[in-house]
């Protein structure tokens, strides 16, 4: 019978020890104010287990229970800005409240991974950042890299070997196809996307009514009111050269202006920045690259099979301003300036020596012939173009001037010399 007893009370203080206790209070900080949200947990003395938790109420009140064989366990308080605090209590039921000290809480750096391209209908997203190296400064230095597009030596953007036909900056068409100038002096770091639009309809009205199978380009900035630009000043001496390039910038929401100056007598061609690239769609009126009417040529020196700037004796400068604004507060009208001076002079010689055989009816000869070359172009252009671009409706107006002063000069020496021994053909130049 003894026996039994003691198996009994073992049994029930066994019981006892494993039963469940409840621990409750409250976490105020320093004024005595309740802390909501703080973690209490209770956990085993050297396991790193939590057995139980609870997190506080609006008014810092907490109740945590658990079960656990150890006499005595870790009750963990932690708040943000606040200092965790660690207190071993008895395992038993009972209730505590404690005062946290203020700490500042330090959130770990964290990184956020975009995607290198995203597409969302007929627009293709690429961020600009997963393409540009070190070495790259301007946008178009980018593009080129980019998949689908390719930009040609004299600007012309093509995708997916077509030409656009509209370039926008954050969904406007400042330059009127004339994007070479934005293209090649944009600051890389400004540029957030470049989103290729496909399909693009730049008339509105026409949306879902005449289909198009080209694309548009449009430059999503980082900023919606962005001041930029570029500036490039390079000298030298004996004999004189410069490569002077300054462009500043300004994009906003409601207007938009891009001036630019451009000289050197290094042999950069910047005269044709302004030419038209991407001309639109149809219903917007015919856009061509104006030039002059020649009625007399003078003989042209030849040029050899090499990039122009190894052999362009140049000295440029051009000049162009483009403006946009809106004059409506819907903004659906717009007026646009453009306006562009150039001035160029060009020299160029070439020299070929010609042997020729002799016949019976014609002795050998030699023939010798130098062309100088000396072209000035002197341009201007200028826009004013009103535009609305609406789904209830479409209007454009352009007025255009164009002016040239330009002068071709040529002079050529050429010497035949006859000879009655015989000779071989041949033919050297440059």
């Amino acid at each position: 019978m003894k026996k039994k007893i003691s198996l009994f009370l073992m049994i029930f203080f066994s019981v006892l020890s494993f039963a469940q206790k409840t621990v409750s209070g409250k976490i105020t900080d320093e004024d005595g104010v309740g802390i909501p949200s703080a973690s209490v947990t209770v956990e085993e003395p050297g396991k790193d287990a939590i057995l139980a938790y609870a997190i506080t109420n609006s008014k810092g009140e907490y109740k945590v229970t658990f079960t656990s064989a150890e006499s005595n366990v870790d009750l963990k308080v932690k708040a943000f800005n606040q200092r965790p605090l660690t207190k071993q209590i008895n395992n038993g039921d009972q209730t505590l409240s404690f005062k946290m000290e203020s700490e500042a809480t330090e959130i770990k750096e964290v990184q956020l991974k975009t995607k290198m391209i995203t597409s969302r209908g007929d627009t293709i997203a690429y961020d600009l950042k997963a393409f540009d190296s070190k070495s790259d400064r301007t946008l178009a230095d980018v593009m080129k890299k980019i998949p689908g597009i390719e930009v040609n030596t004299d600007g012309t953007i093509l995708y997916q070997g077509n030409a656009i036909n509209k370039f926008y900056v954050n969904g406007k068409d400042l330059m009127e196809g004339g994007y070479g100038t934005i293209n090649n002096s944009l600051p890389k770091d400004a540029v957030q996307k470049v989103e290729v639009l496909e399909n693009h309809q730049p008339v509105k009205i026409l949306q879902d009514k005449v289909p198009s199978d080209q694309a548009a380009i449009n430059i999503k900035l980082k900023n919606s009111v962005t001041m930029t630009g570029r500036g490039e000043v390079g000298v030298g001496a004996d004999p004189l050269l410069w490569n002077v390039k300054l462009t500043p910038m300004f994009f906003g929401q409601k207007s938009q202006w891009v001036v630019n100056y451009k000289s050197n007598n290094v042999g950069e061609q910047v005269e044709n920045e302004g030419n038209i690239l991407a001309f639109g769609n149809r219903f917007e009126g015919r856009r061509i690259n104006a030039s002059q009417n020649d009625w007399l040529n003078v003989e042209n020196a030849s040029t050899p099979n090499l990039p122009v700037k190894r052999y362009l004796m140049n000295s440029v400068h051009y000049v162009s301003a483009n403006y946009l604004t809106n004059i409506d507060k819907k903004k659906e009208w717009e007026l646009k300036v453009n306006a562009n001076y150039t001035n160029n002079a060009v020299n160029r010689e070439s020299y070929s020596e010609t042997d020729y055989f002799a016949t019976t009816d014609e002795p050998a000869s030699k023939v010798t012939q130098n062309i100088l070359n000396n072209f000035y172009t002197d341009k201007a252009k200028g826009e004013l173009i009103f535009t609305k671009n609406a789904k209830k409706g479409f209007f454009k107006n352009t007025t255009s001037f164009s002016q040239y002063w330009n002068a071709d000069r040529g002079v050529v020496d050429r010497t035949v010399n006859s000879f009655c021994k015989f000779h071989k053909t041949r033919r050297r130049g440059y």
